[in-house]
């Protein structure tokens, strides 16, 4: 990219600006790759725990049927 005459300063002013210019073309770059990077690694953690960690499938098949539980015996004096 061509930094030059991107203000309305003089020219010997504007020369001073450019480093600057460049710095903030670089560090947004930089953060652009880390945001990608990021939401990359997010994804792939979301998709592993879905995939690892599904409920388990309902049961089609009746449940077992409960045997009745006696009541203790009454305690006698």
């Amino acid at each position: 990219m061509n930094i030059q005459d991107f203000t309305s300063l003089p020219p010997n002013e504007e020369a001073a600006m450019v480093v600057f210019e460049e710095h903030s073309i670089s560090a947004g770059k930089k953060a652009k790759t880390a945001g990608i990077v990021s939401g990359a690694i997010l994804f792939v953690l979301a998709v592993a725990i879905y995939l690892l960690f599904q409920p388990p499938a309902k049961s089609t098949s009746k449940p077992a049927a409960k045997v009745p539980v006696e009541a203790p015996p009454a305690a006698t004096k």
